[in-house]
């Protein structure tokens, strides 16, 4: 018998994080940290309507606040809980409730999850080294749409594939690659300043080591075991060169 989610233990571990205690940004302090707040001031229901709460100035209000959320993720749904919690924080609870949910169930949500998140490569909760494991694990049926499939089973069995790497960011760590040397070209110079500029690694991977073909957002990701990835050349264009990886290294 196929393992089913324990729906009852992912909303008790959601009500975990619920309760976590919000922190201030330290440059920007109307903003916290916080899996289901990312601003001090949230709205509160009222028998009259709706009022403004200072999540940090006013502890009493936003116990109350929280008691409205509470009830409503007692019974919610998986796709309900993920809606309300915010996306940067879907890994860190992926993991928590990883044991409990069905294997299509986590699956379905990591890709979300993936695609949601602005940089999962960086994510603090969940290494590198896990999120391998998670994918190597994954039917692809479970983290692609039928069109994204489609174009994956017809991939080639070797791939040219490019990482833009932007300033500040790690060049190996990451699992977004993308078979568009134009989109790794934007994101390679997004982060560029006067002094510092990104650049592009070119390499080939094997089929069997991409975990799936993304293009929800446009972007032709490979996301791929990064560890497999056989690194071709590296090109700085701020420089106007294009390096063999062999003969410069970083």
């Amino acid at each position: 018998m196929r393992k089913k989610t324990d729906l009852d233990a992912v909303r008790r571990t959601a009500i975990m994080f619920l309760y976590l205690t919000p922190e201030p940004v330290k440059a920007f302090p109307v903003f916290v940290t916080h899996p289901f707040f990312d601003n001090s001031v949230v709205m509160r229901k009222t028998k009259s309507g709706f009022e403004s709460v200072d999540i940090l100035a006013e502890p009493e209000k936003f116990e109350e606040v929280r008691i409205q959320l509470r009830e409503e993720l007692k019974q919610a749904d998986l796709d309900r809980i993920f809606f309300r919690m915010l996306t940067k924080y879907h890994l860190a609870f992926l993991k928590h409730v990883k044991m409990y949910m069905s294997k299509d169930d986590f699956e379905y949500h990591l890709a979300y999850a993936w695609v949601a998140s602005e940089n999962p490569n960086q994510d603090v909760n969940v290494s590198v080294t896990e999120l391998i494991q998670w994918f190597s694990a994954a039917d692809r049926r479970n983290l692609m749409g039928e069109d994204e499939l489609g174009y994956y089973n017809a991939l080639p069995d070797k791939v040219k594939i490019y990482r833009g790497v932007a300033v500040g960011r790690a060049e190996r760590q990451g699992l977004s690659w993308t078979c568009n040397r134009e989109t790794a070209e934007w994101f390679s110079h997004r982060f560029d300043t006067k002094t510092k500029h990104g650049y592009i690694i070119e390499g080939e991977v094997d089929k069997t080591d991409i975990f799936a073909y993304l293009n929800s957002r446009g972007e032709d990701e490979i996301l791929c075991n990064s560890k497999k990835v056989r690194i071709e050349r590296r090109i700085y264009h701020d420089q106007g060169q294009e390096v063999p990886y062999r003969v410069r290294s970083r």
